[in-house]
């Protein structure tokens, strides 16, 4: 199977009822985020087996694959929230909008990852989480563009996870190195 030709229909798909190069990049944005939202369902049956993983770090039964994991959101639109967030960073990226994977702390049992967004056009960072609309944590507006003080309303970076870090991104290699 090859990834890029799967990418790229996916964006003809999703821009197919407009000229994308009329578009701004919030808009452009907002329509991939819409569509995953609409067409990409959450694994809870994969999430049951991390979270069973995370609070019995003797239980090696599951051995965590992210490539895997994220070509199951791109091939079968089902997944959790890393392959999720890497999907929406290589649409993002395939239209050349900067997008970062972040993990987070927001309370559950495994960490969470969502994804900082760059607008070139304002020269803001903002923050857009695609799976906690898939899951109904809530709404489109809660979760699309929003900003740090939003976040830290959300529960999402008041805890440390990593060296007296609140959050960290990933390296821009990871998602293409696990592909």
């Amino acid at each position: 199977m090859d990834y890029e030709k799967e990418l790229s229909q996916m964006i003809k798909i999703i821009f197919a009822d407009c000229n994308i190069e009329n578009l701004s990049s919030y808009e452009k944005r907002e329509r991939i985020f819409s569509y995953l939202t609409d067409t990409v369902s959450y694994d809870f049956d994969l999430l049951e087996k991390i979270r069973e993983k995370e609070l019995d770090k003797r239980n090696v039964t599951l051995i965590r694959n992210p490539k895997q994991e994220l070509l199951d959101v791109i091939y079968y639109r089902s997944g959790v929230c890393n392959g999720i967030s890497q999907y929406y960073k290589l649409l993002l990226e395939r239209i050349g909008i900067e997008s970062h994977c972040v993990i987070v702390d927001d309370g559950t049992d495994v960490k969470h990852q969502l994804n900082l967004v760059y607008d070139k056009e304002n020269d803001v960072y903002s923050f857009d989480d695609v799976t906690s609309v898939i899951v109904k944590r809530g709404t489109k507006d809660q979760f699309f563009d929003y900003d740090m003080e939003s976040a830290n309303k959300l529960s999402q970076f008041n805890r440390v996870i990593f060296e007296g870090r609140k959050h960290f991104v990933l390296p821009e290699t990871y998602v293409n190195y696990i592909l």
